[in-house]
């Protein structure tokens, strides 16, 4: 038997998402930013998209031992890996904002840069 575990040893391709993400208490953070922002699905703003990838990468596990800190980020994920994972469209939503929020926090984008994708104040939410 030959693959990932006889060459990597046993490694928690999750680990890093599990140590560091907490979607839960994420919740209201990315609620408030899909009231105020609309960022259409796959279709990251310039600027997040190593910060995206690298979530998406993270989340499902996409990491070997091989080159694994040289890809980071890098690598491109499908988004019909992440639909056969999440069925709900209302939860792939959430997960691209949160992958949205995950890379401004990590990244040096300014607000200015996030303008065409605000919302006019009709179309948020009413408090």
């Amino acid at each position: 038997m030959t693959g990932p575990q006889d060459e990597c040893g046993s490694v928690d391709v999750f680990g890093i998402y599990k140590r560091n993400i907490d979607e839960k208490r994420s919740a209201p953070f990315v609620n408030i930013l899909m009231d105020h922002f609309d960022f259409p699905i796959y279709h990251a703003p310039r600027g997040l998209e190593e910060g995206i990838n690298t979530f998406y990468q993270a989340k499902y596990g996409m990491f070997t031992c091989h080159d694994a800190s040289n890809h980071i980020g890098l690598t491109r994920f499908e988004p019909e890996f992440v639909q056969f994972w999440q069925r709900k469209e209302a939860d792939r939503n959430f997960t691209w904002n949160l992958a949205v929020a995950y890379a401004i926090s990590s990244s040096k984008i300014t607000w200015d840069d996030l303008k065409p994708y605000k919302k006019s104040f009709r179309e948020s939410r009413a408090f």
